[in-house]
């Protein structure tokens, strides 16, 4: 989402010079009206304004449909928003596409105890990595100062897509971003909708680890490095299946 007031600048996301606006991260459409006083805005072009759009509108909606976030104050507040704009006429591909990734599954406990029916949705995990690649650039730009250079690639993880990896991957994960992480205070964005924490290596500035927590439940990990760096080869949850 983005202001219509434009100036002369660089995009944060393509690097484009030119008009830019003020592009909010995370997305200002997580947050209720009441509850966007300390908003972070960067710089987007009209671009990467647009493609952003669309996404974060999918962002909410994924988010805000969880069953373990329903109390939150924000959620409450969002979520009938989201509902509605899926009955908006321009919103009929993405509302049909949302319809089609619904379905019914039958959960167990960890123990094997069989779970009432419940309802679902598949994913599309490409989306929400654009989200939180334009996030992880975003929060780079705003700490920083400068952005993250072209060659350096932002890679994205969450908890349920890293249940398969290799024993010595997650070992690796947990050394090298989980236990350095815990370690940082978080810097909290609105009414405890979104948690940051962040760490950038002492030997390459432009290299960095980043947990996010959205509405003090769902949990993401991001890592900037070279390309063929070990993050990228941890993969991304754009690479799996939930």
């Amino acid at each position: 989402m983005s202001s219509k007031k434009r100036k002369n600048g660089i995009c944060v996301y393509c690097g484009r010079q030119g008009r830019v606006t003020d592009h909010h991260i995370p997305p200002k459409n997580l947050f209720s009206e009441d509850d966007r006083t300390n908003l972070i805005k960067v710089p987007s072009c009209e671009s990467c304004n647009n493609q952003a759009s669309k996404d974060d509108e999918y962002f909410r909606l994924v988010l805000t449909l969880r069953e373990d976030v329903r109390n939150h104050p924000d959620v409450k507040a969002v979520l009938p928003i989201a509902m509605r704009s899926l009955r908006r006429p321009e919103a009929s591909i993405f509302r049909a596409n949302f319809i089609k990734g619904l379905k019914r599954i039958h959960p167990t406990t960890p123990s094997g105890l069989i779970l009432p029916v419940r309802g679902a949705y598949t994913l599309d995990l490409m989306r929400i990595e654009r989200v939180l690649q334009r996030l992880t650039k975003g929060l780079f730009f705003h700490l920083k100062g400068y952005r993250l250079p072209n060659d350096y690639s932002v890679s994205i993880f969450a908890p349920f897509t890293m249940r398969n990896l290799a024993w010595e991957t997650v070992q690796w994960f947990a050394e090298n971003v989980l236990e350095p992480l815990g370690k940082q205070t978080g810097i909290v964005v609105g009414r405890k909708v979104f948690l940051y924490k962040f760490l950038f290596t002492d030997s390459d500035p432009s290299s960095s680890i980043w947990l996010y927590l959205f509405y003090e439940r769902v949990v993401f990990f991001a890592l900037t490095g070279q390309s063929g760096s070990s993050g990228e080869k941890v993969g991304s949850i754009g690479q799996h299946t939930a």
